[in-house]
């Protein structure tokens, strides 16, 4: 099992609004001590007007208080990043459905699934190895849908293959060997995940992938 994770995602979201907090405070104490200068060495023939001082005094609550709310927003995108990590880190050791056709044969082979647009009157259906190596091959069903394909993990001998990667290719065609569009499927365990960034990427066998990349999900019986 693997999880990777940012470390301090959450403590260190706030820092910008804090550091704008308390630069705001210090511009503001700047700001009443001139003010307060400003008061004291007026011009008693030209005083400085009510209606200045309560702008400038305005503007200084408004920025402080787009601050906090700004902080308070940080601290809510915290919060859901930690959810968003909680709930990816919940389907390790949950098995994928995936749009894929490669999977992992560790002695025992696999299982894929294919589905044809339309009814086909011939379907290959071939085992290939990491060096594109046919070292399986059948006849598949020729009917509209999806069709499920397992193999055993061996040779057209009989013998069993090397562990590894292996791709299923689909060949399909109509009477007139016209190609008929094909997808495949697989089914993966998720082993691990990595939530460093703002999208979470899955371990499911091969592949890393996003949660819109996963059709379906289902625990092992």
């Amino acid at each position: 099992m693997e999880i990777n994770t940012t470390a301090g995602l959450a403590s260190g979201s706030g820092s910008n609004a804090t550091t704008s907090g308390a630069s705001l405070a210090q511009d503001f104490d700047t700001f009443l001590t001139l003010l307060t200068s400003q008061l004291q060495n007026q011009d008693p023939l030209d005083p400085m007007e009510s209606n200045e001082m309560t702008q400038q005094l305005v503007a200084f609550a408004g920025v402080e208080q787009q601050i906090v709310a700004n902080k308070n927003l940080e601290n809510i995108s915290s919060l859901l990043m930690v959810n968003a990590i909680n709930a990816s880190t919940s389907y390790l050791g949950k098995t994928a459905l995936l749009q894929a056709d490669t999977i992992e044969n560790s002695g025992t082979g696999g299982k894929w699934q294919y589905e044809l647009e339309t009814d086909a009157y011939s379907v290959k259906l071939e085992v290939v190895d990491e060096d594109g190596f046919t070292v399986y091959s059948t006849e598949g069903d020729g009917a509209t849908g999806i069709q499920d394909f397992e193999w055993d993990g061996k040779d057209m001998s009989g013998n069993a293959v090397p562990e590894g990667n292996y791709t299923l290719k689909v060949t399909a065609s109509d009477e007139q060997a016209t190609a008929i569009r094909s997808l495949i499927y697989s089914e993966h365990k998720i082993t691990g995940v990595d939530t460093s960034t703002s999208t979470p990427w899955f371990a499911a066998g091969p592949y890393a992938v996003t949660q819109a990349e996963i059709l379906r999900l289902s625990i092992d019986s």
